[in-house]
């Protein structure tokens, strides 16, 4: 037999003989000494359960186009500001494109504009001499339909004098029709309302092209949304040239002043419980860290809708907890109790007097077993009990 097996058959008959024991005491008497048998504690274990540990905030930085990419390249998390650039996406056509907006603006300003009104004079003065040379065409055309002969002694013509006055109505009436839409055009060049309307086409055309240009910006430029800790993803290559496409991860940026956890809520009898009294334990660095209810929402995990309850921690705790962050970790659940209560094991309870259990379940198993104490909240593992006189004295 090897030295492992020596040591290990003591031990465990020794724990059989104490089983056995208690076992034979409480079956003579009924009755267990919970105080002196049982440990004291502020807490009692309700549930384990695989959780996600987060930070306050976190951000993928992804590339927004396609092209060459130049980060300002630092190995390893580095702290970074809001604002923060962290390179960009063939920048250097995007900023050619940014001088050449420059310029256009500073051409709508001193020559596009006044180059628009010196056009709408020019324009209005043809018209005025197209409709002065109208007006006189008019006055000759009235006067040879007043005097017929005039006409013949300036233009030599065979046709008939019917024919000659029904031409010269004629041309009498597109004169008219000109006239009229010459002197709208001029009334409509004229108009202030023209002029802003004009202007302002101008300057909508330019904006679209500033916003055009601010969300090509958006994309080719890697700026970091918020305060935290970066951590580059893209495998970015110093001394050569780097080509991504749109969509690839290029960085994280993590807010880590606050960390929370959440806990998928699987068990409908966790919901039961007061989230004020609910605790949840995660092991860190430095021991156990407790965290507190905050919220409820409602997430999808593997394609089902499940309910999960969100943890806050101390910030004093946050550095104990970063190891944590990615990934699912162990965690327990426990219910807190306002002042101490005695922890009982299921296992004793049920193997002292397996019958009334079945009978009369937790409550009527310690009624019997413990008659001086009475039940407080049913654990995991455990039973939280309670002197009777403790209760009553506290509620007298």
């Amino acid at each position: 037999m090897s030295e492992k097996s020596h040591t290990s058959t003591p031990l465990a008959f020794g724990i059989y003989l104490f089983t056995c024991q208690i076992f034979i005491a409480s079956s003579l008497s009924a009755k267990i000494e919970a105080s002196k048998l049982f440990k004291e504690s502020h807490r009692i274990l309700v549930g384990e359960v695989l959780v996600k540990v987060f930070p306050r905030r976190e951000y993928l930085i992804k590339a927004g186009a396609s092209g060459e990419l130049k980060l300002n390249y630092q190995q390893g998390k580095i702290k970074v500001e809001a604002g923060d650039e962290l390179g960009g996406i063939d920048i250097e056509t995007h900023q050619l494109q940014q001088d050449l907006l420059n310029i256009e603006e500073s051409l709508h300003k001193e020559k596009k504009l006044p180059q628009a009104q010196l056009q709408r004079i020019t324009e209005i003065d043809k018209f005025k001499e197209r409709l002065s040379k109208i007006d006189s065409e008019l006055r000759l055309t009235k006067k040879f339909l007043d005097n017929p002969d005039l006409f013949s002694q300036v233009y030599e013509s065979d046709q008939s004098d019917s024919q000659l006055t029904q031409k010269l109505y004629s041309t009498l009436q597109d004169l008219n029709g000109s006239k009229k839409i010459i002197q709208e055009r001029i009334s409509y060049l004229e108009n202030e309302k023209f002029q802003d309307l004009e202007i302002q086409e101008i300057e909508k055309k330019l904006k679209i092209k500033n916003l055009q240009f601010q969300a090509r910006d958006r994309e080719v430029r890697l700026t970091v949304p918020f305060s935290g800790e970066l951590q580059y993803l893209y495998p970015y290559q110093t001394g050569e040239r780097n080509f991504v496409a749109s969509g690839v991860d290029i960085a994280k940026v993590r807010d880590i002043n606050e960390i929370y956890v959440d806990a998928p809520i699987y068990n409908s009898k966790w919901r039961l419980i007061s989230k004020d009294k609910l605790k949840l334990v995660l092991k860190s660095t430095s021991g156990e860290e407790v965290g507190n209810y905050l919220e409820s929402r409602e997430k999808n995990i593997s394609g089902n809708a499940v309910l999960v309850y969100r943890f806050s921690f101390p910030k004093s705790k946050v550095e104990n907890l970063r190891p944590m962050l990615d990934g699912m970790v162990d965690a327990k659940l426990y219910y807190s109790f306002e002042k101490p209560a005695l922890l009982a094991p299921k296992f004793l309870l049920v193997s002292l007097n397996p019958v009334l259990f079945r009978e009369r379940g937790w409550y009527g198993l310690i009624d019997e077993l413990c008659p001086d104490f009475e039940l407080i909240k049913v654990g995991l593992n455990q039973v939280g009990i309670r002197s009777k006189s403790t209760e009553q004295s506290v509620s007298n």
